[in-house]
């Protein structure tokens, strides 16, 4: 794992990922069949794919807070099932995944949904897995656009007792990643920074805080495009 991106991995330990605190953009069609995989409703296969930091383990940590294994084990008492970054399993957990999906198939009242940053067809599993992905629906899920993307953050600014200046904006769209993901940890640990010193939540604040943290764990990458 990159250290550049390990602090934004503990932060999201701390961060709520729920439905309610998902934003949902331009994703309102996958969004809906995901909610309503949660009563048992909808198709019993899901593959929800896309880019880094645009929500796609949000979205499973939604329907499933806290999973305990890389590939869940069937178990007659459970009835669903996520299993992220599905494209970088190794041979063994695809065996296990295989495993779960016909176990799956067989169980009309089950749902197994999973997560991945590529398209089916651009996956090097096996092909057994890869069909079984197949089975059901798939989504390309879409970060969002930076009109809504600035959207959220004054909200969270707001809901967090803090102004975001125009001046904060343009910084932030010029120099951080674009992911809501990483935007939002970045805020979250400036916005405790700002509560140690006991100040306000400044552009030179915020971005002391970004310096200390990739002075600590390397530089961030900002995303292009």
């Amino acid at each position: 794992m990159d250290r550049s991106n390990q602090y934004l991995l503990e932060l999201q330990q701390e961060l709520p990922q729920t439905f309610d605190s998902f934003v949902v953009g331009d994703n309102e069609e996958a969004f809906r069949v995901l909610k309503g995989v949660l009563s048992g409703q909808g198709p019993q296969f899901i593959y929800i794919h896309g880019p880094v930091g645009c929500g796609i383990t949000h979205l499973l940590r939604s329907l499933v807070p806290a999973e305990p294994f890389r590939v869940p084990r069937f178990t007659p008492e459970r009835t669903l099932y996520t299993v992220d970054n599905v494209d970088e399993l190794d041979p063994g957990w695809c065996q296990q995944l295989l495993t779960l999906q016909n176990e799956i198939h067989r169980h009309a009242n089950c749902r197994l949904v999973c997560g991945g940053k590529r398209p089916i067809a651009q996956m090097t599993l096996p092909e057994s897995v890869k069909s079984r992905l197949s089975w059901g629906v798939s989504y390309a899920i879409s970060p969002l656009n930076e009109k809504d993307r600035f959207k959220e953050i004054l909200r969270i600014a707001q809901a967090r007792g803090f102004n975001m200046t125009r001046e904060m904006q343009i910084w932030m769209a010029l120099h951080l990643p674009r992911d809501m993901r990483t935007l939002m940890m970045i805020l979250e640990e400036a916005d405790r920074l700002a509560l140690r010193r006991h100040r306000r939540l400044t552009l030179p604040l915020l971005r002391e805080c970004v310096e200390q943290l990739e002075a600590q764990y390397g530089p961030l990458v900002r995303n292009e495009g």
